[in-house]
């Protein structure tokens, strides 16, 4: 009975976690994508009251070359990736704090001189981010050699819609999983072939789909 019980209370709280992380993805990464239309010119962002979670677009002037990079791995062991931060010069005479590729900036910057090359026009859009309190410190440490600006509270994130679809991939293939569970379990078919082939190809999408489900929570707690 209370072993029972026990399984009960772990079903429960799973799918509440479950339903929690799919939820959590479908609005940070609903939000996010959704939104970029209503981007609005990075001039206008002082005159925001809360400028975190806005599209903004503006003209690069300069790039610096990388002045910051967080290295994020999982349990201390398995690295998940890397950010790369970069402080760009604005038509408007502003100094910002970015979070984009390297490739990005290989493609549009000289390194040696930060101007764009060829004297080519960039244009930059991202979506507006609180820096994080772990890193507050270091970021401001690393751009006081380059701008006067009292203590940078938030970054422009360039690759902001790439982690926004990833959020509402991930958020949707668990409901995909789960309709797929009841489909094979109504018909039948899962307890027929679950020795088989097909369901082999099952159990591997159901593990896939617990990875991918967790990479959602991790990812979710770094980015809000």
């Amino acid at each position: 009975m209370g072993e029972s019980k026990g399984n009960i209370i772990a079903t429960v709280l799973g799918l509440l976690l479950l339903l929690g992380g799919i939820a959590a993805g479908l609005y940070f990464g609903g939000k996010t994508v959704f939104t970029k239309s209503k981007a609005i010119d990075l001039t206008e962002i002082d005159k925001l009251e809360e400028a975190k979670g806005q599209w903004v677009s503006g003209e690069v002037v300069a790039c610096t070359t990388e002045f910051y990079e967080v290295k994020h791995n999982m349990n201390g062991i398995i690295p998940t990736g890397k950010e790369h931060y970069f402080a760009t010069f604005m038509s408007d005479d502003g100094i910002y704090v970015i979070r984009a590729s390297k490739s990005w900036y290989e493609k549009y910057f000289d390194a040696d001189t930060f101007l764009p090359k060829s004297g080519s026009k960039v244009e930059l859009t991202g979506y507006v981010r609180k820096i994080d309190s772990k890193f507050t410190r270091e970021i401001q440490q690393q751009i006081a050699m380059t701008t006067a600006k009292e203590k940078p509270v938030y970054y422009i994130d360039t690759l902001a819609m790439r982690y926004g679809i990833f959020l509402l991939i991930l958020a949707i293939f668990p409901v995909f999983l789960v309709i797929l569970f009841f489909v094979l379990r109504k018909t039948g078919l899962l307890d027929a072939q679950m020795d088989s082939g097909a369901g082999k190809v099952f159990v591997v999408l159901m593990i896939v789909g617990i990875l991918g489900y967790g990479a959602l929570l991790l990812h979710t707690l770094a980015m809000v």
